[in-house]
């Protein structure tokens, strides 16, 4: 059950980033890294379309 409940989490986590991935394309925001306001590369949109930060604020966030 606990697995269970750890998926459904997980589920709508990722959710709601797509959801906010959709809101951004919307506003034209979407491709943009919300703490720099630099292009997000096309690699890592690839990877991971809901992403919201460039690699190198990722980074910074990580403390690498």
């Amino acid at each position: 059950q606990a697995m269970s409940q750890a998926a459904s989490r997980l589920a709508k986590i990722e959710a709601q980033r797509i959801r906010t991935a959709l809101k951004r394309m919307t506003s034209g925001e979407y491709g943009y890294c919300i703490n720099c306001e630099e292009e997000i590369a096309e690699g890592r949109l690839r990877v991971d379309p809901s992403v919201l930060t460039c690699i190198d604020c990722a980074r910074a966030a990580d403390g690498g």
